[in-house]
This record gives structure tokens, sequence and C-alpha cells, in this order.
């Protein structure tokens, strides 16, 4: 069996001393499922908050604020600070308040953030605006986050590595 401390000791330095996690998500995508897993892992083993990007929300031409049909009772917020379970389900996006209830019951903080940008300039805006200073992506996603925040990217195996060519965190030095 595997203690905490090993799982901890596994991790890259960037990820044991994390204390706020931005995490790219979505809505019913297996990728993003072992990405959230991954972040939720790291978080409950060492204390980090963590923010839930929404990737599907993500888009060129619809404001993700508007996109509930009582999104005017959010009060407060287009972007600018992170939105708890209820905000996020007054928004339309219950898999995003279904996610934070998945953090807490595994003793992580979360909340979700809608961004009014895509790809890595999304990614950067969050983890900037949010003091994140860890990023969780899925592979897929790996070129939107070559931002100034240490990336860890989350293969299709389920195996993490720190940012493109490093050793994947399982593996020892």
């Amino acid at each position: 069996m595997t203690s905490k401390t090993d799982r901890l000791d596994s991790l890259p330095a960037v990820a044991r001393e994390a204390r706020r996690i931005l995490v790219v998500t979505g809505d019913r995508d297996e990728d993003h499922a072992r990405t959230r897993a991954a972040a939720f892992d790291i978080a409950a083993s060492t204390g980090a908050a963590v923010i839930l990007y929404d990737h599907s929300a993500e888009s060129h031409f619809v404001d993700p604020y508007l996109s509930g049909p009582v999104a005017a009772e959010v009060k407060g917020t287009h972007g600018e600070s992170l939105l708890n379970e209820q905000a996020v389900e007054t928004l339309g996006r219950a898999y995003l308040a279904d996610q934070i209830r998945e953090a807490k019951s595994r003793g992580v903080q979360a909340k979700a953030w809608l961004s009014l940008d895509t790809g890595r300039k999304g990614i950067d805006e969050g983890a900037s605006r949010f003091d994140a200073d860890l990023v969780i992506v899925p592979e897929a996603l790996e070129k939107d986050a070559e931002i100034g925040v240490p990336v860890l990217v989350v293969s299709q195996d389920g195996a993490v590595s720190l940012e493109p060519g490093d050793k994947p965190a399982n593996a020892r030095s």
C-alpha cells in the first residue's frame, strides 16, 4: 500500500509546494476527468486549493456569464472572481457544481472559473488573476499551457509529467 508520504515524494517539487492549482476541466470528457482526478490527488496530498478552469465554456462568440437563464443573479462577477457551487448552478453548469462537490468529498477546497478568453490566453489569465502556482492540463492541451507558471501534463494513461520532455512524476530520480 502506498502512503501519503510516498505519493508526495513521487511528485515534482513544484507540485509538492503548490498552494493554488488551476486545473483545466470540462464536461463529460475522459481526458478532463483524468486531469481533474490527478489535480484532486495532488491537492488532497498537499493541502492546495483547486481552481476548476472550464475548458468547455471557452468560446470566441459566447459570453459564459450570460448563458444561464438567471445569470443576472450571479452578482459581482463577470470573470473577476471565482465561483462557488451555487453560482455555477445558476449559470447552467451543473457539471461544475458536481466537480466542486467531488473535490469537497476528497477534502479539497475548490471553486470554478469561466474564462472570457480561449486557449493559452485564457489559461494564463486564470493562473495570473488567481495566483495559481501550478497548472494541470490534459495532454491534448499541452501547447495551450505554455505560460509563465509550472505545468503538469496528464497523459491518456494517467501518467503525470512536468511540461514537455520531463520525466513522469511517478518516476524516481
